[in-house]
Order: C-alpha cells, then sequence, then structure tokens
C-alpha cells in the first residue's frame, strides 16, 4: 500500500514537475507532433526531451530531480541565444514525451533529459557533454557557426548578372584596332554599350595621337578607344563637362572615371584593361579576411544572415554594378565576420564598409534598400577615412554627385623634419574616427582631406583665403554651394584641432554659421577656355588646381575683383563709393571746363 502511494506521489509529481518549473516556455520552443517536422525542417534545432517514461520509479525520479536542476540553464541558454534565431538559424525547443509518447519513441528517445540537433529537419548527433553553461554556450556557438558556413554556396549567392559588357570575345569591339573619331551620336551609342574609352581634345593638342593610336591597336577585338574632336563637338564636350585637353575618359556601367595617372602606354593599357572583364562580388571567408585588410583602404561586404533574402545581394550587385570593378565588393555568412556588426537588432542583410583595416564597419546600410539608396551610401562611403586632395581625384571629391562637405587640412609636404607630414595626417585621422563614431548624421557625407599647402597655394588662397605661411590651416569645404566655414561657434578662428573641427561642424549643421563664398574664379574661368576651345597650359584638371595667369587673362582679373568683393563687402561699398565720387567730380570738373570754353568762344 506505501508503495502504491509513493508510486501515485512520483507520477503525479512527474506529471507537473517540468510544468511548474518558472519561465520555461518563455525563452524556448514548445514542440508537439503537430508542429514538429514543421519547426524542425529548416534550420540548426537544439532539443531537450523532458518526462520520457522509465521502467523503475527509482530512474524516474533521479530524472525529475535532473529535469528540475537542468531547467534554468536551459531557459538562460534559450535567452542569451534568441538573437541567433535569425542571425544562424539556430533554436532552442523542448518536448514533453510523458505528453507526446509516440513523438519521442518515433525519435529513440530512452532516457531522459537527453538533448538531440537537428539540422534541416535531420538528426545530426546527441549532445553527451557537460550541461554546464558555458559547455553548452561553447557547444552551441561552434555548431551554429558551421551550419552558417555551410549555406556560402546557398542561392543567396546568385552569379553576378552581366548588364551591357562585352567579352573579349566579341569580335565587334574595336576589331579593326585603331582610334576612331566619333560624333555626338555615336558617341552616345558606345556609352550606352560601354565599356569605351574616350579621349577628348583640341586639334592643337598632338603630342599623345602617337600612344593613343597605339593602345587602340593593343585593344583590338579587346575595347574601343575612340576620340572626340572638341573643336567640331564644342556642345558634346560642354554637356560632358570637359574642362581641360586632353581628357581620358573610361565610360562604363552608366557611370564614368577618368584617367589621372601617366600618360605612357603601359599606365593607360593598365588603367584600360580593368574594364575588360565585369566586376563581382567576392565570397568573404574569417580565414582570408586578414589578407583583404591589408588590401584594401576600403571595401565593402554585404553581410548575411540566417533570415537573408537572395534579392538583397542581388540588389546590391546590379545598383553598384558601376562601381565594381574600381571598388572592392564582397559577401558573407561567415559569423566571425557578420558578429562585427555588433548590433543585437541585426538581421536579415546589410551592406556595410570597412576602412583602414578595422573589423569594425564604419557605416551600414540596412537591406533591402532601393537602388537609388545603395547608389548613394557606396558614393559617399568609397573614400578612405582620410585621404590626399590632388589634381588626381579632384572632380571626384569637389564635384561629387553626394554633395560632400569637406573638412580639407592644408599641410606642408615637402622641406620638413622625418616623421611631422606621418604626425599630423595622423591626427587628422583621430579627428575623422572621433567624428564618424560619435558625431552627427549629415544629409551629406562629411570627409576628411588633406592638401599640399604649398604646391596647391595659390588654388587655396583663391579660393578659401588659406596663405602657404600659415600652415597647418583648416576650413569646412562646401564645394557644391561654392561655400566655407572657417570659424567656430564661439566665433574663433578654425584651427587644426579636434574640437574646433567639433565645434566648426556643429555650427553649419545647426545653420548657425554665416559662410563664405568660395566661388572660384579659375571655374568660371575654365568654362569660359573650354567655350573658346584654348587648351590649358598645364593640361587636364591639374590647370584647375593650379591657375596660370597667361591661361585665364582678362576674365580671371574680372571675377577676381567679384571675388574679393564678395570677401570684403564693407571695404568694396567704400571703395565703390570713393570710385564714384572720384567720377563724378572728374565729371563735374569736364563740364565746368567745357562750359568755360563755351562761353569764352560765344563772347
Amino acid at each position: 500500500m506505501l508503495g502504491m502511494q509513493v508510486l501515485t506521489l512520483g507520477l503525479l509529481f512527474a506529471s507537473s514537475a517540468w510544468a511548474a518549473l518558472p519561465g520555461a516556455a518563455d525563452s524556448v520552443y514548445q514542440l508537439n507532433e503537430d508542429n514538429f517536422d514543421d519547426k524542425v525542417a529548416q534550420g540548426l534545432w537544439f532539443v531537450l526531451d523532458t518526462h520520457s517514461s522509465a521502467p523503475e520509479l527509482t530512474d524516474l525520479l533521479s530524472g525529475l530531480i535532473l529535469n528540475r536542476a537542468f531547467a534554468p540553464t536551459y531557459e538562460k541558454l534559450g535567452q542569451d541565444f534568441k538573437p541567433l534565431e535569425e542571425r544562424r538559424g539556430f533554436h532552442i525547443g523542448q518536448v514533453n514525451c510523458q505528453a507526446q509518447g509516440d513523438l519521442c519513441n518515433k525519435h529513440d528517445i530512452k532516457f531522459y533529459p537527453q538533448i538531440k540537433l537537428y539540422q534541416d529537419g535531420k538528426e545530426l548527433e546527441q549532445y553527451s557533454g557537460d550541461r554546464t553553461y558555458e559547455t553548452l554556450a561553447e557547444y552551441i556557438e561552434n555548431q551554429s557557426k558551421q551550419y552558417v558556413r555551410s549555406l556560402g554556396t546557398n542561392a543567396a549567392r546568385s552569379e553576378f548578372t552581366e548588364q551591357g559588357i562585352k567579352s573579349a570575345s566579341d569580335t565587334s569591339t574595336n576589331s579593326e584596332g585603331i582610334a576612331k573619331e566619333v560624333d555626338h551620336a555615336t558617341f552616345e551609342r558606345l556609352k550606352s554599350l560601354g565599356p569605351v574609352f574616350v579621349k577628348f581634345y583640341a586639334p592643337c593638342c598632338k603630342k599623345l595621337a602617337p600612344t593613343w593610336s597605339e593602345l587602340a591597336s593593343n585593344m583590338k577585338d579587346k575595347l574601343h578607344v575612340v576620340s572626340v574632336n572638341c573643336d567640331d563637338h564644342k556642345n558634346l564636350c560642354i554637356s560632358e563637362g570637359i574642362k581641360g585637353y586632353p581628357t581620358l575618359r573610361m565610360y562604363s556601367q552608366g557611370t564614368h572615371k577618368e584617367h589621372t595617372k601617366g600618360r605612357s602606354l603601359g599606365n593607360m593599357q593598365a588603367f584600360a584593361e580593368k574594364y575588360l572583364t565585369p566586376g563581382e562580388v567576392k565570397h568573404l571567408d574569417a580565414e582570408h579576411w586578414g589578407l583583404v585588410k591589408q588590401q584594401h583602404n576600403v571595401y565593402f561586404v554585404v553581410l548575411q544572415t540566417f533570415s537573408s533574402k537572395s534579392t538583397d545581394l542581388s540588389s546590391v550587385k546590379n545598383a553598384a554594378a558601376p562601381y565594381l570593378v574600381t571598388s572592392a565588393f564582397y559577401e558573407t555568412h561567415d559569423p566571425e565576420i557578420t558578429d562585427m556588426a555588433n548590433d543585437d537588432e541585426f538581421h536579415g542583410s546589410i551592406l556595410a564598409v570597412f576602412k583602414d583595416g578595422a573589423s569594425r564597419p564604419t557605416a551600414r546600410l540596412s537591406l533591402p534598400a532601393s537602388p537609388e539608396q545603395i547608389s548613394s551610401f557606396v558614393l559617399a562611403q568609397r573614400n578612405p577615412t582620410v585621404f590626399e586632395l590632388d589634381s588626381g581625384n579632384f572632380d571626384d571629391i569637389m564635384q561629387s554627385p553626394t554633395r560632400p562637405l569637406v573638412v580639407l587640412v592644408a599641410l606642408k609636404k615637402s622641406g620638413r623634419a622625418q616623421g611631422d607630414l606621418e604626425k599630423e595626417t595622423g591626427e587628422l585621422h583621430k579627428i575623422a574616427k572621433a567624428w564618424y563614431r560619435g558625431g552627427r548624421t549629415f544629409e551629406q557625407p562629411v570627409w576628411f582631406a588633406w592638401i599640399d599647402g604649398e604646391r596647391y597655394k595659390k588654388w587655396l588662397k583663391q579660393n578659401y583665403g588659406i596663405k602657404h605661411t600659415q600652415l597647418p590651416a583648416v576650413v569646412l569645404a562646401d564645394p557644391a554651394n561654392h561655400q566655407y566655414y572657417d570659424t567656430t561657434l564661439e566665433r574663433s578662428k578654425l584651427i587644426f584641432e579636434g574640437s574646433s573641427v567639433f565645434s566648426t561642424l556643429e555650427g553649419a549643421y545647426q545653420h548657425f554659421l554665416k559662410p563664405k563664398t568660395s566661388d572660384s574664379t579659375l571655374e568660371w574661368g575654365s568654362k569660359v577656355s573650354l567655350n573658346r576651345q584654348t587648351p590649358y597650359s598645364l593640361g587636364g584638371r591639374a590647370a584647375r588646381l593650379i591657375p596660370s595667369f597667361a591661361d585665364q587673362g582678362l576674365t580671371n582679373i574680372l571675377v577676381g575683383m567679384v571675388h574679393t568683393g564678395l570677401r570684403h563687402p564693407i571695404l568694396t561699398v567704400f571703395i565703390f563709393i570713393c570710385v564714384v565720387a572720384s567720377l563724378a567730380y572728374a565729371l563735374h570738373k569736364t563740364i565746368q571746363a567745357d562750359l568755360k570754353q563755351t562761353g569764352s568762344r560765344l563772347d
């Protein structure tokens, strides 16, 4: 009789022990015959069974004690690893085998509490290790990482689709191997097909012609190499924004890139050959991540999780197609990389940009996103944290469609003690990184650049009032609006120091500071020069950074007077009044003299 009472109590305990555990259902999935197959069919599942039937009462009671002792650990695992459901497809569930006897028999569960690991509906293994939190947490980390890495070849890694790029075997591409002269209609057709390497020139520019012809011969059956005579097609050159001769441009995938390095055959051919094959989004894993950091100052990564959609990656490939040749793009599922996003809310996919060898992204764009958002993100983030502004990247920076604000620091580059320049550029890095970590989010990107204050002293003085004798000097340039700021919120002069730069950025953001004009007499003069088909004395974009008085002539003098007037309005008004008064006085004297002469003759 006593034995039956004990057995009854044991069974009652067995039927209620797990259900009585606080919060058991809050962070783990309750699995049964109705939902087990559907739930476990996709992803990685860590499943605990409870209340298995046992032939002996002592086994039952010992199992219940183990269940109750293990419950808090299992509950904590469910809570702490909940974010892995969307990141890595990892889930934690439990089955009450007393209520789901047939289900437990089907999965060969014979003792309790028992833990099994399922992958995409199939039993992977039975866990037999220690049941401490630390051991189980390490096991879950390792298994979930292995599972996500196995997805690296799934449908999300769709193949890159070529759009409008001809292959090297297409014999219709420059089949004659000559640099043809093209008109407006032919230019537009070739530009739409792409890639096409174009030389915009004036007839007096003859020095490059032999090398250009040789390049066209080397690119036979590979790449269109053509020339546009800006004397004959002035409107075309103006519409393309050509400001100097010769200008060499590669048109591809709806965008263009100017060749600004040496114009030897080797340099031009190396530049051209990068466009012979379409760019690609490469796969990245943790093993090769260190090498990628060394190879690229800036690179983009599509960070994917278990919940990512295949359209996330394909949308980036399509929208970023024009930049795949000149910028590095990767995609990854690897948790060692995706975890660097360091965001518990991270799910789906993210387009992240990494800079300067950092392991954490500088900026991120959640996917899905529109093609315009992706393109704008890439354009805004494709530069290093700090870069040197020179004639080679002037147009890309100062005429960028993203309309950036540029923290521009003029430094003395040569004739210095060893390490001084590196120290100052390092300080600019610190300022830039501090801003990116905690600065305001502007509608337009904020870039940090330095420039050789000696080499470009005329341009700096003319546009920003920076004297080469007072380096280092800094301004906040707004090139899209032809404006700049050189004072802080405290109305003190902007200096090359973090708090001073941040104060000016804050003042610009709040519209508390009044900008000064930076309208360049050089830009106006260069447009006039183009309309007259007058080549630059220095050639190409370098001429826009180093003005030549001989080239600009009277235009620069007149525009320079306007520019000076805008900088010093009070002085200008005073001078204007003096000039008007002088002219009035001179006119008055002249009239009086004429009247006297007339009067004497009448007498």
